[in-house]
C-alpha cells in the first residue's frame, strides 16, 4: 500500500516514488532527497514484485496511472534511487513544466541516461528522439491512456517502451535529476557496476551539450528558403568521380555500373578496380587512396566517391546535388554523404542537410579538398571498411536529405556498431529508417523551432575539434 508524506504547500506537485517494500535503504535515500521540498506531494508507493524486475516495474507505473485522479493534468513518477543535481530549482522545474504543457508533451524528463539525438527548443527544454532513464519523468494526463494500453513484453524496458509511444519527448537541461549508485540494481543488470551509471549521465549531458553547441554555429533557421541559386548557374559543372568496382573482370557488373550513370553528364566517370586482397577492407582503402593521389595530381578542389553498389534515389537531380555540394563546401563540410544508413546524432544544418557525429555505410560521398592530405596520413590497417574510417577522419560531416543515394539490396554496405548499439543490419531497412529519423528532426524543429532561432554572437565557437 502507498503512503503519504504530509507536505504543506496546496499547490504541490503529485510525485509517486516507486519502491519495492525490502529495499529500505532506497527508501530512506529517497525521503532524504524530497525533505523540505513544499513544491511536492510525496507518496511512496509500493512496487510489484516481479522475477523479471522490469515487469514489476512496468506493473507499478501502470497501475499508478490507472489510479490516480483523472482531474490531475500531470504527475510526477520517480524512481527510489532518483537524485536531485546542483541545478535543480522549483522554479527552473515549473517553468520546464509550463513549457512543455505549451509544446504538447507527453513527458518530461529530469534527466537521462542515454539518448540518440535533438534539439533545444527553449532555454531549459530538448526535445528528444529516443532515451533511456525514467529516475523522475513528469508524465501528462493525455498520455496516461496511451500508457494504460500499452502492451508490454518480457523483453521490454519501461524507458525505452514510453519512449517509442511518443515523439513528444523533451527533457530539462542541464539536468535537475540523475541516478545515485547503489551498486545493485533490481531492473538494470549493467548499473550493478560501479561509476556505470554516472557514467552514463556524464555522456548523455556530454551530448546534449555538444548538439546545442553544434546548432548554434550552423544556425540554421526552419523556413529558410532553399536553393537559392538559379539552376542554370551550375550549367557546364562537371565533377571527377570514381567508382569503386570490387568485380573486376565482370563485363556485366561493369555495365551495370556505367548505367547508372547514363545521362548524368555532371559526373566524370572512372572505373577504379579494387585489388584483390585478404582483407576486403584493405583493398578498398588501398583504392581509396590512390583515388585521392589522382585527385591531387589533378588539384581537384572536390571529388565524388561511389561504391558500385551506389543507386541514385528517385529525389536524385543534378541541381540539388550541385546545391548541396556549394553550400555544404560553405558550411565548413569535410565531405558530403549522399545518404546514410546509420549514425547516432544529426543537426540539421539546412533544409535538405544535416551535420550527422558519424555516417557509415555510405555509398556515394562528396570528398572535399580539405581531407585529401588526411586520408593518405590514414594506416592501411584493413581493421575497419572506408566508409567507418572516412567517418572518423573528421567530425565536420554532412548527410544530403532527402537521401540521393541508396544501397543495392544485392550489395549491402557494411553495418557497424555505433556507441555500443547495432544498426539494422538490411539494407530495405537501415536507409529508410536513418531517413525518417532525420525526417522527423526536420519536422520537429520546424515545429518548435520555426520562430525562436537568434543570430548567434560573434563568441560563438566552431565545436568541433
Amino acid at each position: 500500500m502507498p503512503y503519504l508524506i504530509t507536505v504543506k504547500n496546496n499547490n504541490s506537485i503529485l510525485t509517486f516514488v516507486i519502491n519495492l517494500k525490502k529495499r529500505k535503504d532506497r527508501r530512506e535515500h529517497i525521503l532524504f532527497e524530497f525533505r523540505e521540498r513544499s513544491e511536492f506531494k510525496l507518496i511512496i508507493k509500493e512496487a510489484f514484485e516481479h522475477e523479471t524486475g522490469s515487469l514489476g516495474l512496468w506493473m507499478t507505473l501502470v497501475d499508478i496511472i490507472k489510479n490516480v485522479n483523472q482531474r490531475e493534468d500531470y504527475i510526477l513518477i520517480c524512481e527510489d534511487d532518483h537524485q536531485f543535481t546542483n541545478y535543480y530549482s522549483s522554479q527552473i522545474l515549473f517553468q520546464s513544466i509550463k513549457d512543455a504543457r505549451h509544446k504538447g508533451a507527453d513527458v518530461l524528463l529530469g534527466g537521462v541516461s542515454w539518448l540518440n539525438s535533438g534539439l533545444a527548443v527553449s532555454e531549459n527544454l530538448f526535445w528528444v528522439e529516443d532515451f533511456s532513464g525514467l529516475q523522475f519523468a513528469v508524465i501528462f494526463k493525455k498520455f496516461f491512456n496511451v500508457i494504460a494500453g500499452a502492451v508490454f513484453e518480457s523483453c521490454d524496458a519501461a524507458d525505452y517502451k514510453i519512449s517509442s509511444l511518443t515523439n513528444k519527448k523533451f527533457i530539462i537541461h542541464p539536468f535537475i535529476s540523475t541516478q545515485k549508485e547503489f551498486g545493485y540494481s533490481d531492473v538494470t543488470i549493467k548499473n550493478n557496476l560501479t561509476g556505470h551509471v554516472s557514467d552514463l549521465f556524464s555522456r548523455s549531458d556530454t551530448c546534449i551539450q555538444l548538439l546545442k553547441k553544434v546548432s548554434d554555429f550552423y544556425n540554421y533557421q526552419p523556413g529558410e528558403a532553399d536553393l537559392q541559386n538559379p539552376p542554370d548557374c551550375y550549367e557546364g559543372m562537371i565533377i571527377s568521380t570514381f567508382v569503386l568496382n570490387s568485380l573486376p573482370g565482370s563485363a556485366e557488373h561493369l555495365a551495370e555500373i556505367k548505367e547508372r550513370f547514363d545521362n548524368k553528364p555532371e559526373f566524370d566517370i572512372s572505373i577504379v578496380d579494387v585489388c584483390p586482397n585478404e582483407n576486403s577492407n584493405t583493398g578498398k582503402w588501398m583504392a581509396v587512396r590512390s583515388v585521392i593521389e589522382v585527385a591531387i595530381d589533378y588539384d581537384d578542389d572536390l571529388i565524388i566517391l561511389c561504391e558500385d553498389g551506389h543507386l541514385f534515389t528517385e529525389i536524385y537531380s543534378r541541381e540539388f546535388l550541385l546545391q548541396n555540394i556549394v553550400e555544404a563546401h560553405a558550411q565548413g563540410a569535410g565531405y558530403l554523404a549522399g545518404g546514410a544508413a546509420g549514425f547516432n546524432y544529426a543537426v540539421q544544418t539546412a533544409k535538405h542537410r544535416f551535420w550527422v557525429d558519424s555516417c557509415l555505410a555510405s555509398s556515394f560521398f562528396v570528398i572535399y579538398k580539405k581531407l585529401f592530405n588526411r586520408i593518405l596520413e590514414e594506416s592501411i590497417s584493413g581493421e575497419a571498411p572506408p566508409e567507418k574510417m572516412l567517418s572518423d577522419i573528421t567530425s565536420s560531416k554532412m548527410v544530403i536529405y532527402p537521401f540521393i543515394s541508396k544501397s543495392n539490396p544485392s550489395d549491402p554496405p557494411s553495418i557497424q556498431l555505433i556507441s555500443g548499439r547495432s544498426m539494422a543490419a538490411s539494407t530495405n531497412t537501415s536507409f529508410p529508417e536513418a531517413e525518417n529519423r532525420l525526417a522527423e528532426i526536420d519536422k520537429v524543429n520546424a515545429i518548435y523551432n520555426g520562430t525562436k532561432r537568434n543570430v548567434p554572437s560573434q563568441s560563438v565557437q566552431h565545436p568541433f575539434i
